[in-house]
C-alpha cells in the first residue's frame, strides 16, 4: 500500500511535514502493534493501522459527519478490509483508570494526540508510556498564541521529557509538531 498517496487521500489533520516525519519513524520502528490516544476523525489512525494493529482510545464516537475516518475510505474502496480490521476503537476517556486498564498490554508504538492540556497531557504519559519502549506525541509546538484552541499538551511536557540521556526526535513546524522519544 502507497501510504504516501493514501494520506494525501484521506488528509489527516496533520501537515504533510508532519506526517512524512511519522512514516520515517514508523518505517524505522516498524511497529506489529500501536496504542494510540485520541482518535480525532481516525485519519491519522487508518494510516498507522496500514503498519500494524491498533488500539485508539477517544472520548468522541466518530468523526463530525458521525463516521471514523476509516468507514468512508473502506465503503469508498480506498483501503482493504485487512486494514479496518487492525483498528479496534475504544470510548472512553484516557484519563480513566477503567480505561487504562482496558488497553494495558505491551506496545511496540503510544501515540499520543489526546486531550491538549499539560496536566491531562501528563496523566496521559504516566498511564501510557510504560507500554511501549517508543512514544510519540503530537502538538508539541509552542504555539498557544497563533492557536486558542489548543494550549499544547507536549510543550511543557515535551521539553522536560526530551531532557536527559534518551534519544528524542521531534519535528516542529509553525503548528503542531512531533515528538518521539525512546524509552529503552
Amino acid at each position: 500500500m502507497d501510504t504516501k498517496k493514501l494520506s494525501e487521500e484521506i488528509s489527516p489533520m496533520q501537515s504533510p511535514e508532519e506526517v512524512k516525519f511519522m512514516f520515517d519513524i514508523l518505517e524505522e520502528i516498524k511497529p506489529k502493534k500501536i496504542l494510540e490516544i485520541g482518535t480525532g476523525c481516525g485519519a491519522f489512525t487508518t494510516l498507522l493501522a496500514t503498519y500494524g494493529s491498533v488500539v485508539t482510545v477517544d472520548k468522541k464516537e466518530a468523526g463530525p459527519d458521525g463516521k471514523h475516518n476509516w468507514d468512508s475510505l473502506y465503503e469508498s474502496g480506498k483501503i482493504s478490509e485487512e486494514v479496518v480490521d487492525r483498528i479496534k476503537f475504544v470510548l472512553g476517556d484516557s484519563t480513566d483508570q477503567k480505561i487504562v486498564e482496558k488497553v494495558k498490554d505491551k506496545y511496540d508504538l503510544v501515540v499520543i494526540d489526546g486531550a491538549h492540556e499539560n496536566k491531562i497531557g501528563w496523566q496521559d504519559w504516566d498511564n501510557y508510556a510504560p507500554m511501549a519502549p517508543v512514544v510519540a506525541m503530537h502538538d508539541i509546538a509552542d504555539y498557544e498564541e497563533k492557536s486558542k484552541w489548543c494550549v499544547c499538551f507536549p510543550s511543557t511536557c515535551w521539553a522536560n521529557l526530551k531532557r536527559g540521556p534518551r534519544r528524542t526526535m521531534e519535528i516542529t513546524p509553525e503548528a503542531g509538531g512531533w515528538g518521539v522519544i525512546w524509552l529503552i
